[in-house]
């Protein structure tokens, strides 16, 4: 008998737990309306998390409809989004916008030792530039 009053508990907190959980839908895109898959979805304030997959398709559960989903990839700014009554969302995330203060250059090349010299490690931007050099 104590069984099932058990069995009842468990099945009532399982219930209890998924009472009120909204699931919405989703893809993000990015201004080219190009699917971006991998993008982290997180819902704010919990460790319920998902990412999008190939074709920039998603699926949370998000606790109430005031809870806000973050949105992160790299080489695009972070997105909050607020879910409100909506449970089919087209996102788009802009790329972050960054100039580069330096750019190294690494090549290799193959050549006889006799006619290697110090010239060839260290060039000038004219020999770069210069396409019969190389």
């Amino acid at each position: 008998m104590k069984l099932k009053y058990i069995g009842f508990f468990i099945a009532l907190m399982c219930t209890a737990v998924s009472f009120g959980q909204i699931k919405i839908t989703g893809t993000v895109k990015d201004k080219a309306t190009v699917p971006i898959p991998g993008v982290n979805i997180v819902v704010k304030g919990t460790s319920t998390n998902t990412s999008t997959d190939f074709d920039g398709k998603f699926a949370i559960e998000v606790p109430n409809k005031n809870a806000q989903i973050e949105l992160s990839f790299v080489g695009f700014t972070n997105k909050i989004v607020p879910v409100g009554d909506k449970t089919n969302f087209d996102i788009v995330l802009e790329e972050a916008s960054q100039a580069l203060d330096e750019i190294v250059v690494v090549g290799y090349r193959c050549r006889k030792k006799e006619r290697c010299n110090e010239f060839d490690f260290f060039c000038k931007r004219k020999r770069i530039a210069d396409n019969d050099s190389w």
